[in-house]
């Protein structure tokens, strides 16, 4: 297993926090586990719980820590830290190789579509919309 140590300031003193990469099943307990499914009149719409998730991906990425995994203690967690912790983890778990630069990696096709669809010369209006074909940015 994969796993990476960030330094960290823990009760005024230098610790670490090792985390580690997910495997496949605590990828699918993390969507699992961080999403809520809905029908409004016949239709299916799906929620991702940010909150849950931001949460869920430090005690799941989380190997070691100088404080408890726990739920309550994560929730109570400084700010900057509880942030930079999980930035740590959804670069070091990301399966898009190209994250940590350019959201879309380069030569991906969400990096081709927004490339194609920017203003410029040749292209005045912008985004064009195609059936079928999401909006970035």
């Amino acid at each position: 297993m994969e796993e990476k140590v960030i330094p960290i300031k823990w009760q005024g003193k230098d610790a670490e926090v090792t985390i580690k990469r997910l495997n496949f099943g605590d990828r699918n307990k993390l969507i699992e586990q961080c999403r809520e499914t809905t029908f409004i009149g016949g239709v299916q719409k799906v929620n991702v719980l940010e909150g849950r998730l931001r949460v869920m991906s430090l005690r799941l990425g989380i190997k070691q820590a100088p404080f408890s995994l726990d739920e309550a203690t994560i929730n109570a967690m400084d700010g900057a830290l509880g942030e930079k912790l999980y930035v740590e983890i959804d670069k070091f778990n990301t399966l898009d190789p190209g994250k940590a630069g350019d959201p879309a990696g380069p030569g991906s096709q969400t990096a081709e579509t927004r490339k194609r669809d920017q203003v410029r010369p040749d292209n005045p209006e912008g985004p064009a919309e195609e059936p079928g074909v999401l909006p970035t940015g």
